[in-house]
């Protein structure tokens, strides 16, 4: 059992939301792109959570010495990414609508630090 259950709970939501986000993706090509908008928002808004979770859960000290960690041993491309998903949501809620565009093809799925291994 997870010691930070509760921000465990979140990360499953975040992992559950982006796969259907990615289903989405892969039918939505050319059309109404407001499945991947609200998919992408519960996505970043549950990662957020989790992350938020976490910080509550084991201290302001301890979170931030393990993201260091965790972003530490990501490449740069991931280490971006990250910083971007939570800069995102932010965008999202507090100052508009995330920028999307609808592909006239299927976007490659990229192994993200939500993946699990």
């Amino acid at each position: 059992m997870s010691k930070t259950p509760r921000a465990a709970k979140k990360l499953d939501q975040a992992r559950f939301f982006l796969s259907l986000l990615r289903a989405e993706n892969a039918k939505v090509i050319g059309n109404d792109g407001r499945g991947i908008e609200a998919y992408t928002s519960a996505c970043l808004g549950a990662l957020k959570s989790a992350v938020y979770r976490l910080k509550k859960d084991v201290g302001r000290a301890a979170f931030t010495a393990a993201e260091s960690r965790f972003k530490g041993g990501l490449d740069r491309v991931e280490r971006n990414r990250y910083d971007r998903m939570m800069n995102q949501r932010d965008f999202d809620v507090h100052e508009r609508d995330l920028p999307t565009t609808i592909a006239q093809r299927a976007i490659h799925r990229a192994r993200t630090c939500l993946s699990r291994t």
